[in-house]
Order: structure tokens, then C-alpha cells, then sequence
């Protein structure tokens, strides 16, 4: 199971702020619909976050882990 990232741009470093799972699916329909599914969470995430004072003034991305184990921002 992967997972997509809520990330904050605090100085110079991402920093994981939540985490959306996506499901393994068992044909590729199923993994591209549950991939869907957690770039929406993730999305709502991300706008729920915004509004954290906390976070003022501050970037905000959704990422995913690559097999290097870096973060990049997440493809649709």
C-alpha cells in the first residue's frame, strides 16, 4: 500500500503534515479509481491544512515517495 503526502514548505524542507493511504487494487481500473479517491482526500487535506494558522504565508503540496525513497510532487 502507498501512500500520498500533505506536505508544508517550512524553511527549506517539506515536512510531512498527514498521510492518505491508497489502496492495492486487483485490476488496474481498481488502482487508477483508488488512486482517485486519495488525490481527492488528499486535495481536501491540503484545504483543511490551509486554514490551519499555523500554516500562514506558507506552501503547501501533496507528494509521493518514489523508489528512491525522495519525496515528489504527485501526478493526477
Amino acid at each position: 500500500m502507498t501512500k500520498l503526502y500533505v506536505q508544508v514548505l517550512r524553511g527549506k524542507d517539506w515536512l510531512n503534515v498527514t498521510s492518505v493511504p491508497i489502496d492495492d487494487g486487483k485490476t488496474e481500473r481498481d488502482r487508477v479509481r483508488y488512486r482517485e479517491r486519495a488525490l481527492d482526500d488528499a486535495r481536501r487535506n491540503q484545504t483543511a491544512w490551509q486554514g490551519y494558522s499555523g500554516f500562514d504565508g506558507c506552501q503547501l503540496r501533496i507528494a509521493e515517495m518514489d523508489i528512491y525513497g525522495r519525496y515528489a510532487e504527485a501526478r493526477p
